[in-house]
């Protein structure tokens, strides 16, 4: 005989009230989640609306934005249902528990308008496209609450022909454009990643981290004050496949109670220029590198290549020949680069060069001015170009030592000093050949280099 299996039974059942509860409940949730989906791509958008939580969150894995409150996401359901007004839907799973619910289709369309994300925007290609969506639902109280959205973003690329980063990059570089410019903090802070690192390079400030990133900017913004006729003035931006690059004057007053560490006195209008160079990763901005000069910021004029001021004057393989000129010290290679009457101006100084003779007696005296010995040099660290070939950004960290062959009539650095200077060469380019270079580096951390500097801290 076969022995006779023990059936466990559970000695603590829960009531049949508990059971009856949680079983409706989820038939509830599998009632929501068939609701949602009949009123997806409906003419009427308010039945779908209704399902939401007033503070709904929305994650959408695949660019990382984030879309907080119903009013957001109504203001991105209609552009997107607009952007392909004739997709479909077909539902291949469904199911839910007391809490959650995980809802998967396919859909598919034509991409007629523009579709945008907050950190991306689709072109209307007029592309057929198909793909499968999976969405997990946090519902609370009989509402939605949390969604996490998740799809594959290189395949929708690949279908409506939008692949080109590049053109990924300049709309993206065009929001944050539009953003920075316009001093809004919350916007710009939604453009950067939470690890993202924003270095100083003039003083080695390195602030990491979204809220390291906000405080410092914080601190920058109570630091000056804008007017009508005094504010950010954008002088150059271009992008390439991973990187932005923005040139701008900045002009603004000292308040009262100044937040930056050796500014002017209160009252002081102030004219900077600055150039910063953007890494863009997922969708957001995960490196900054900002260059300007401490002693224009205190309103000290200073000169290092020329005796008195001067007044100032009204493609791959070019980028491989000024790489390889500028890491070899190769200062007629360097010249012939350059437009008959090309410019290179010195952004901490104002001083300009223009025309080869000037050019070249700047470069001949630079290259004078220090020593590279073993391991010292020119090192690019960012190199790249817009897609049409027209703008160049060539940044580097320049270490050596001085010579007695010091070039400045004032401010004389001691022989033997040894310099760590991070510098950015910004360069316009017309047909195959340089017409200007503006060059940024901090000048007191070239002639004060045992000497900290700080600016927002």
């Amino acid at each position: 005989m076969n022995p006779v299996a023990e059936v466990k039974t559970n000695p603590n059942p829960a009531p049949e009230s508990d059971v009856e509860a949680r079983t409706q409940c989820i038939k509830n949730n599998l009632q929501m989640m068939h609701a949602y989906f009949d009123a997806l791509f409906t003419t009427d958008m308010n039945p779908m609306l209704e399902l939401f939580d007033q503070d709904i969150e929305w994650l959408i894995v695949p660019t990382g934005d984030r879309i907080k409150g119903k009013d957001a996401i109504a203001k991105l359901a209609a552009n997107h249902w607009a952007a392909s007004p004739g997709r479909i839907k077909i539902l291949l799973n469904l199911f839910a528990n007391e809490e959650y619910a995980s809802l998967e289709y396919r859909t598919s369309g034509t991409l007629t308008n523009q579709a945008d994300f907050p950190s991306i925007k689709f072109e209307p290609t007029g592309k057929k496209y198909e793909c499968l969506c999976c969405f997990v639902f946090h519902i609370k109280n009989a509402k939605i609450d949390r969604v996490h959205e998740y799809f594959d973003i290189e395949s929708l690329k690949r279908q409506l022909g939008t692949m080109d980063s590049q053109h990924d990059t300049e709309s993206f570089a065009q929001k944050f454009k539009k953003i920075y410019l316009g001093d809004d903090l919350d916007g710009f802070m939604q453009l950067v990643d939470k690890d993202a690192v924003w270095t100083f390079m003039a003083t080695g400030e390195k602030f990491q981290g979204i809220e390291q990133i906000r405080k410092a900017a914080e601190k920058a913004m109570a630091g000056r004050i804008h007017t009508k006729d005094l504010h950010m003035e954008l002088t150059n931006m271009f992008s390439g496949e991973e990187q932005v690059c923005i040139e701008y004057l900045h002009r603004g007053i000292m308040p009262e109670h100044s937040t930056i560490t050796g500014s002017p006195a209160a009252g002081t209008e102030i004219a900077v220029p600055i150039c910063i160079t953007m890494h863009v990763k997922n969708g957001r901005f995960n490196r900054f590198d900002e260059y300007l000069d401490l002693a224009t910021l205190s309103g000290v004029k200073q000169h290092l290549f020329s005796d008195t001021k001067p007044n100032p004057a009204p493609g791959t393989d070019l980028v491989q020949a000024v790489t390889n000129a500028m890491t070899s010290d190769d200062i007629e290679s360097m010249v012939n680069l350059f437009a008959e009457d090309g410019e290179w101006v010195i952004m901490a100084t104002g001083e300009s060069f223009r025309g080869h003779d000037q050019i070249r007696k700047l470069a001949t005296r630079s290259v004078a001015a220090r020593d590279h010995m073993a391991g010292l040099g020119i090192k690019p660290t960012n190199v790249f170009t817009n897609a049409e070939g027209t703008k160049l950004c060539w940044e580097y960290v320049h270490t050596g030592v001085v010579t007695d062959k010091w070039p400045a009539s004032s401010h004389k650095v001691a022989p033997g000093t040894k310099l760590d200077l991070p510098i950015i060469l910004m360069c316009d380019i017309r047909q195959g050949k340089l017409v200007k270079i503006r060059e940024y580096f901090d000048l007191l951390t070239l002639l004060e280099p045992d000497t900290p500097h700080r600016l927002y801290s």
